[in-house]
């Protein structure tokens, strides 16, 4: 997986530019030009979401382990499970650390062009039946274990056919729709 860097983002009402890669693996260096100063952000995944505050694993980073997201930095949207954000500055707080600000961010596999789009969570292998296909191709696969459907697009199939009734073995990522199957096979 690979993240998109967006090239500028918006810091206490100003535009920062993406200046590259940080000092420490997996940040990233963002100029302030009306300050001159230059912001190292981090990229985090967050591991446990609340409706006040979440909680981010700080990728490739063991001094910092986890920080606290506060769910109003966030533009209003509520954080996901599985979704990575750009965070800092990090402010070492008495009770931990605390992401100042936090930007989301589009995750991009080298699976697939469809999965690629919006896809914000690590692949879990499921079993499933396709229950519902719509054209020739794409439809919906439910899985065994009784989760959300998944979406399932005809370019995913390896060596089975888009047909109701098929048993299926998949890989499922989260995509901004919901549930995407990726890396189908026939059982």
């Amino acid at each position: 997986m690979r993240a998109m860097v967006p090239r500028t983002l918006v810091y206490r009402r100003r535009v920062i530019n993406h200046a590259g890669s940080g000092r420490a693996p997996g940040s990233v260096m963002y100029y302030d030009a009306a300050t001159g100063r230059t912001l190292e952000l981090r990229f985090a995944q967050i591991a446990e979401a609340g409706p006040l505050f979440a909680y981010a694993d700080i990728a490739n980073d063991s001094t910092l382990p986890q920080v606290r997201l506060d769910q109003a930095r966030l533009n209003g949207r509520p954080a996901r499970v599985g979704q990575v954000f750009i965070v800092g500055p990090i402010e070492r707080l008495p009770s931990g650390p605390r992401a100042e600000c936090a930007w989301p961010v589009r995750v991009v596999t080298k699976d697939s062009s469809l999965s690629a789009r919006n896809a914000t969570k690590r692949s879990v292998r499921k079993v499933g039946t396709i229950t519902c296909v719509r054209g020739l191709t794409w439809g919906f696969v439910t899985p065994f274990d009784g989760g959300r459907n998944a979406f399932v697009h005809s370019s995913q199939l390896n060596g089975v056919r888009l047909a109701v009734g098929q048993r299926v073995s998949y890989e499922e990522v989260e995509a901004s729709q919901g549930p995407m199957a990726i890396k189908v096979r026939g059982l």
